[in-house]
């Protein structure tokens, strides 16, 4: 018991260490930065910190954490294991005391406790010493290397989690200096440019008024377009927008679909325009389609709108211009609205 207690003192004091270490490096300062001589962050993140790449948290917590498992599955013929595991792990120590004291001269009081834990592994394993044989067998040393890989295996994976923490981060804090309206039109400046906007006489338009011209190129069969449309709809809240139906040659369904939006535009506004659009993104379905009539007026705005975008060279959806400019990839439509208003 006594030994057990002393690995899982160990974990403890390894978990401390690597939450310090990769988490929170302001973790327990009053103990772990006391005058100038101990600073636990100057030793996690020097040279002589990491072995093979694995930092003091990883190699104390890859110690205490497999012997710990394996000795409660194993505790007829732990012994001969954990000795040798003990032996490089007090070696280990020494050299992470010789290293603090004569070459970094900076003492870090969790990796003492975590060789106080080593030290008191090994003192329990020399009270055992009659107790056990000192042999080895193989279904033994097969059921550590098992444990041993899974602790490490574990260990990477929460390494690569964090990591990969670190970068979203990181990545949404320099996000964050984009969506500066300033910024925004800078970046705007360098994006390829269309000759003019579309005509508010054959787009759809959500009848506000803004600085800045915002037109969005749909496709109704597009399944793209369909999972952007919620983020038009929010930014159409407010944020003047012009939208343009445009559909693939020879897609009657979609001439037809592009049309009957039109339609609606026209009788009851922006508002049911979009609605049924969303619909049909949603569900291949428009509930009220049949009520409004595809007149001679619908078709031609629709075929205005086919012209204006062969004429402007516009033929990805969606498509999403600012000023005659399309909008840079690193500004999703979700994100517009902060740039724009």
């Amino acid at each position: 018991m006594f030994y057990l207690s002393v690995l899982f003192f160990g974990i403890l004091v390894s978990v401390a260490i690597l939450y310090k270490e990769r988490v929170n490096g302001e973790f327990m300062e009053r103990f772990c930065n006391i005058g100038k001589i101990v600073n636990c962050n100057e030793v996690f993140h020097s040279k002589g910190a990491s072995i093979a790449g694995l930092g003091l948290g990883e190699l104390s917590l890859l110690y205490f954490a497999p012997l710990y498992l394996f000795s409660l599955i194993r505790q007829d013929d732990f012994y001969i294991t954990s000795v040798v595991c003990c032996v490089v792990a007090v070696t280990l120590s020494l050299y992470s005391i010789i290293y603090q004291v004569f070459i970094l001269r900076k003492a870090c009081m969790l990796c003492v406790l975590a060789d106080f834990a080593v030290w008191g592994s090994a003192l329990a394993l020399y009270i055992l010493k009659n107790d056990f044989v000192m042999e080895l067998s193989l279904s033994s040393l097969f059921a550590f290397v098992v444990i041993g890989y899974i602790c490490l295996i574990f260990e990477l994976q929460l390494r690569a989690i964090q990591t990969g923490e670190k970068e979203r981060i990181t990545l949404k804090k320099y996000f964050g200096s984009l969506l500066n309206p300033e910024t925004f039109q800078i970046l705007l400046a360098l994006k390829p440019q269309i000759g003019k906007m579309v005509s508010r006489d054959i787009a759809l338009h959500n009848q506000k008024e803004g600085s800045n011209e915002l037109m969005i190129v749909t496709n109704p069969n597009c399944k793209n377009c369909a999972s952007v449309h919620r983020h038009m709809v929010e930014i159409a809240s407010s944020v003047p927008v012009s939208l343009v139906l445009v559909t693939f040659p020879n897609d009657r369904l979609g001439e037809e679909i592009a049309q009957v939006i039109i339609a609606a535009y026209y009788v009851v506004g922006w508002d049911r325009a979009i609605e049924l659009l969303g619909e049909w993104y949603e569900n291949r379905h428009m509930e009220d389609a049949g009520i409004y009539s595809i007149t001679a007026e619908v078709r031609d705005v629709w075929t205005k709108q086919q012209i204006y975008c062969r004429e402007q060279k516009i033929s990805k959806t969606p498509s999403v211009i600012v000023n005659k400019h399309y909008v840079p990839e690193v500004y999703p439509l979700s994100d517009l609205r902060y740039v724009l208003t």
